[in-house]
């Protein structure tokens, strides 16, 4: 079943901008709602790699990340 909503031109460019060229505006809603834990898995992922960043510039290494994620992907 289909509703119909009314969202703002600026959300609209947003979600236009994630979409993928087959893929509906449902589905690019879903995967938003679905990635929004992602701080939590992030921060799982980086505690187990604790051994391995022990030697590394931790702010170097945060900017790093910051500067690759694809922050526009997620509304």
């Amino acid at each position: 079943m289909s509703k119909i909503i009314t969202i703002t031109d600026g959300l609209y460019e947003k979600l236009k901008g994630m979409k993928q060229e087959n893929e509906s505006f449902s589905k690019v809603i879903d995967k938003s709602i679905e990635n929004k834990g992602n701080k939590e898995r992030v921060l799982a992922m980086a505690g187990t790699m604790k051994e391995e960043l022990k030697n590394v510039d931790s702010l170097e290494y945060v900017k790093k990340i910051r500067k690759d994620w694809k922050w526009d992907r997620y509304v």
